[in-house]
């Protein structure tokens, strides 16, 4: 998995992108118990690029506060952006018109309710 984000890094994907991968990945190794010296790193690497690029996410993105989506929502689309299902499910309970979702955080590890902005 490292290896990726190095081969990610050469090949010049965005500041963005490597952020939202080292997001994931520690992630995956916190639920699997892999490299757990590595998560630490990882996520603070990735909430320094976030903290860096927060002013372009979208206002009512930036409200919601969920780092994961945060990053979603920073993917160029000319990139193959990808919505991950946090933020579709939010998209989707604002066509609703729901006021609020509630979803399982893996980076909280706990269900979160968030305001859809409605």
């Amino acid at each position: 998995m490292e290896h990726c984000i190095d081969l990610a890094t050469a090949t010049g994907w965005t500041d963005e992108s490597l952020g939202r991968a080292r997001l994931h990945l520690s992630l995956l190794y916190r639920q699997y118990g892999v490299n757990l010296d590595e998560v630490e790193a990882l996520e603070t690497k990735a909430m320094e690029t976030l903290t860096k690029h927060s002013q372009y996410v979208s206002k009512w993105v930036a409200q919601l506060k969920e780092p994961i989506m945060m990053f979603d929502d920073l993917q160029p689309t000319d990139g193959g952006r990808y919505l991950g299902t946090m933020l579709l499910q939010v998209l989707w309970a604002r066509r609703r018109g729901d006021k609020a979702v509630t979803f399982y955080s893996p980076l909280e590890q706990r269900d979160v309710t968030l305001d859809t902005g409605l």
